[in-house]
């Protein structure tokens, strides 16, 4: 096995072996988190690969920890949101952001204004759901996002 393909296979692994990233999700949400936690894992191994052994393995200690506190985030913010008169969490929003930048490096940019306050003003609608929560949130942060 290349070093690529055994550091792709210990991320992966990881994520998968972690069961409080996901802990207060139900199956489909969890999976859609898993799924984005998996795919970050895979591009930041991608990005190691020309590098020497020890320093690909420091720059993936740091992207991988970054992965899996961005998981915890979501996890945790998306539950409070659940919940009945739970407020946009500025403070956790911006944690997000912060590992986001860790994670996705230059391709990464912080969100304009508008972005946000679409992005609040989806996940306040009275038919939210975690999937559309993470779904929503995943494209803030990949720049994909729009008032759909």
């Amino acid at each position: 096995m290349d070093k690529i393909t055994q550091r792709k296979k210990e991320a992966v692994e990881s994520i998968l072996e972690n069961e409080s990233l996901t802990e207060d999700l139900d199956d489909q949400a969890a999976q859609l988190l898993i799924n984005w936690g998996i795919t970050c894992a895979e591009k930041s191994v991608l990005s190691s690969q020309m590098l020497d052994n020890e320093t690909a393995e420091e720059m993936l200690t740091i992207k991988l920890r970054a992965v899996r506190r961005l998981m915890r985030l979501v996890n945790k913010w998306g539950i409070k949101l659940s919940e009945k008169n739970s407020q946009f969490n500025f403070e956790m929003f911006s944690q997000i952001l912060g590992q986001a930048q860790i994670v996705y490096t230059d391709e990464f940019k912080v969100p304009d204004k508008f972005v946000q306050e679409a992005f609040l003003e989806k996940i306040i609608e009275p038919d939210f759901t975690m999937e559309q929560f993470i779904i929503n949130l995943r494209r803030v942060i990949e720049n994909q996002f729009n008032s759909i």
